[in-house]
C-alpha cells in the first residue's frame, strides 16, 4: 500500500464568539458576528483552537487511534460521482492518505459505502455497488495487513459485525452468519419464533406513539403534540407493520439477539434451538455496541415551537439555559463531557456550528455550510464535520463531501 500526500488547506472559519452565550444568544435572533482583533484572545481562551484543516473530496466515517480517520476519498453523496472512489485512512498529523482499496479511473462507475468496523478496529466491512447493473458486493478489509476479501456477491439486506468479530446479516426475516473468510451459514429460525417476531398485537399504534415521543424527548410539552405530529407517527406505524423485518441483531457465543419493528427482543440459542422473550434491561446488557452516556446537556422542546439547550446537573435536572432557538439536528457531547456541539439555522437558512464549553460557560461559532453533526475523537481534542461541495459539469451536478478537521490545543 502506497502513501499519497494530500494538499490540506488550513483555514480558520471561526466567524464569531459569544461570551456568556446564555445572556445573548438565548434571547436574540442569530446575527452575523464578526471576529474583532481583540476577540482573538477570547477565542483561544475559550476552546484553544489550534487550526482547522479541510480535506477536499473526502468523507470521514470513523476516528481511529493516533489521529487517523477512516473514510472515502472521492466520496459522492449520491450514486453517479465521476471521480474514482477509494476506502482510505487520512492522517491528521501529516496530511497523508493510505489507500485501502485500488479502484482506478478505468472502473470509476462504482459507489462505495463503509458498512461497519469491529470494536477492536481490526476489520471493516464495505459495499461496492456497480452502477451499470446496481449490483452490490460486500468486502472485508484487514486494517493491519491491508488484505481484502469479497464476502458476498449481489448482496441485498443489512450486514454488520457482532461483538465477537463475526459477521451477521439479515434480509427480511432471514438471518445469516459469515466468518472472516467469507464462508456463509444460513441460520434457520423456528417458524414459531418468526411468527412472534411478526406479531404486532403487543404494540398498538397508541403505545408505539407513546414510546416514540418518550424516546425522542421525554420532556416534550403537551402543546407541541399536534395532529400533524401524531399523523406522522401513525404513518410510520402502518409502514412498519406492513414492512416488518429483523431490525436489530447481535450474537454472543451460541445466543443470537433478534428484534423487529414490533420492539420485542428475543434470544435464540443456536445449540438448543430454543428461544425466549427477554426484557429491555436484558437486551441492553446483551450489547448492541451501546455505550454508557453521561447526560450533561439536553435539548428540550418548548411551547413556542423552538427548542432549548440546557446544561444539566449531576441529577439530570436543568441547571443553566445555554441556547434557545431553531436547532438543526441533535447535540454531540465530547467524550470527556466538557463540551457540547450544536447547530442552528442562520437568518439565510445556512447552518452554523457552535461549541459550548461547560467548564467556562462560553461558546464559539466554528463552521458554516455544514452537512453533518460533528464527530469527536476519543481525546476530545479534535473533531471533524462534513460539508457538501457542488460541482457542475456537462449539464450534470455532482455533490461531493469535504471534511473539515478542527484541532484544539
Amino acid at each position: 500500500m502506497k502513501f499519497k500526500k494530500v494538499i490540506s488547506i488550513s483555514f480558520i472559519l471561526a466567524i464569531g464568539v459569544c461570551i456568556g452565550v446564555t445572556n445573548c444568544s438565548a434571547t436574540e435572533k442569530n446575527k452575523n458576528i464578526v471576529v474583532l482583533e481583540n476577540q482573538q484572545r477570547d477565542i483561544n481562551d475559550v476552546l484553544g483552537i489550534k487550526e482547522i484543516d479541510k480535506i477536499e473530496n473526502f468523507g470521514g466515517y470513523y476516528w481511529l487511534d493516533n489521529g487517523k480517520i477512516l473514510g472515502i476519498k472521492g466520496k459522492s453523496t449520491e450514486a453517479g460521482n465521476e471521480e474514482v472512489s477509494n476506502i482510505c485512512i487520512y492522517n491528521t498529523k501529516n496530511g497523508e492518505v493510505q489507500n485501502l482499496t485500488n479502484n482506478t479511473y478505468n472502473n470509476y462507475k462504482i459507489y462505495l459505502r463503509i458498512m461497519d468496523i469491529t470494536k477492536d478496529e481490526k476489520y471493516i466491512l464495505y459495499s461496492k455497488t456497480i452502477l451499470s447493473n446496481d449490483k452490490k458486493n460486500i468486502y472485508l478489509i484487514d486494517l493491519k495487513t491491508g488484505m481484502e476479501k469479497k464476502i458476498e456477491d449481489g448482496f441485498k439486506g443489512s450486514i454488520k459485525f457482532t461483538d465477537e468479530n463475526e459477521i451477521i446479516a439479515t434480509k427480511g426475516m432471514k438471518i445469516y452468519e459469515y466468518d472472516l473468510n467469507g464462508n456463509k451459514k444460513d441460520i434457520k429460525l423456528p417458524e414459531e419464533l418468526v411468527e412472534k417476531m411478526k406479531d404486532f398485537s403487543k404494540l398498538s399504534c397508541e403505545e408505539f406513539i407513546k414510546r416514540e415521543i418518550n424516546y425522542k424527548n421525554e420532556d416534550i410539552l403537551e402543546e407541541c403534540i399536534t395532529e400533524e405530529y401524531i399523523k406522522n407517527f401513525k404513518e410510520m406505524y402502518e409502514y412498519q407493520t406492513k414492512n416488518n423485518r429483523i431490525l436489530n441483531r447481535n450474537k454472543k457465543g451460541d445466543e443470537v439477539y433478534l428484534e423487529t419493528y414490533n420492539q420485542i427482543p428475543f434470544l435464540y440459542n443456536l445449540k438448543t434451538n430454543e428461544y425466549r422473550e427477554i426484557t429491555e434491561l436484558e437486551a441492553k446488557e446483551f450489547g448492541l455496541h451501546e455505550k454508557k452516556i453521561k447526560y450533561v446537556a439536553k435539548l428540550k422542546d418548548n411551547d413556542s415551537g423552538n427548542r432549548e439547550l440546557w446544561e444539566l446537573d449531576s441529577n439530570g435536572k436543568n441547571k443553566k439555559l445555554i441556547y434557545k432557538g431553531d436547532f438543526r439536528g441533535g447535540i454531540q457531547i465530547s467524550p470527556d463531557n466538557s463540551k457540547v456541539a450544536y447547530s442552528i439555522y442562520g437568518e439565510k437558512g445556512n447552518v452554523i456550528q457552535f461549541i459550548y464549553d461547560l467548564k467556562t460557560g462560553k461558546s464559539i461559532s466554528i463552521l458554516q455550510k455544514i452537512s453533518s453533526s460533528i464527530f469527536w475523537d476519543k481525546s476530545s481534542k479534535q473533531f471533524y464535520v462534513l460539508s457538501i461541495k457542488i460541482i457542475k459539469k456537462d449539464n450534470k451536478e455532482y455533490r461531493y463531501f469535504d471534511t473539515s478537521i478542527v484541532t484544539l490545543n
